[in-house]
């Protein structure tokens, strides 16, 4: 429930201009260092970097697809979680 929250919020926030659409995103230690939200990314804003994904704030435009994708669900859109 609190993932489409994010994901309203998201849409929400970048509609109006309000926040740049990758200051948020983040990978929670459930990340297994797939990469395929780098491979699904039509934008090529995510760079995989230690086996972490890493966001280009430049050229995300917020399709969502990297959270969509994700097969563990670690990817979060919103404030980090302390583990």
């Amino acid at each position: 429930m609190q993932h489409q929250k994010d994901v309203a919020h998201l849409f929400k926030r970048v509609k109006s201009g309000h926040v740049k659409a990758t200051k948020h995103f983040y990978a929670s230690d459930t990340c297994i260092g797939c990469g395929i939200c780098a491979r699904l990314c039509p934008a090529n804003a995510i760079e995989m970097l230690d086996g972490r994904p890493a966001w280009v704030k430049d050229r995300c435009y917020a399709c969502l697809g990297c959270l969509r994708g994700c097969p563990v669900e670690a990817i979060t859109y919103g404030m980090h979680e302390a583990d």
